[in-house]
């Protein structure tokens, strides 16, 4: 098998004691577990790796996406201005109801 240094091989002996590898294979890191670099943020992108359990090499880095801004983005905002809006002219339309009916 491989390891994070040297090349992985099969090593095939014949019966008369002789022996040949074949089958090579390139050295690779081991780890599973991402670790945490920096947490991302909703300014900032965050950043992770793993480390070999091996040598303790980091390898496999990753950028982490910016978290979503949190509160009021100005959703409300508009929306609400649409309201007064229209009762204001819902109030504007009343009195010139009004007047009609007094003349």
């Amino acid at each position: 098998d491989p390891t994070c240094v040297a090349q992985g091989f099969t090593t095939h002996t014949c019966h008369c004691g002789d022996t040949y590898k074949d089958g090579y294979t390139d050295p690779r890191h081991t780890g599973e577990t991402w670790i945490i670099d920096k947490e991302p943020t909703e300014k900032a992108e965050g950043l992770r790796h793993k480390e070999c359990e091996i040598c303790g090499e980091a390898f496999d880095e990753e950028v982490l996406a910016k978290l979503p801004k949190k509160g009021c983005s100005g959703s409300i905002e508009k929306p609400m201005a649409a309201i007064l809006a229209l009762c204001a002219a819902a109030v504007a339309l009343r009195a010139v109801a009004k007047r009609k009916r007094e003349n």
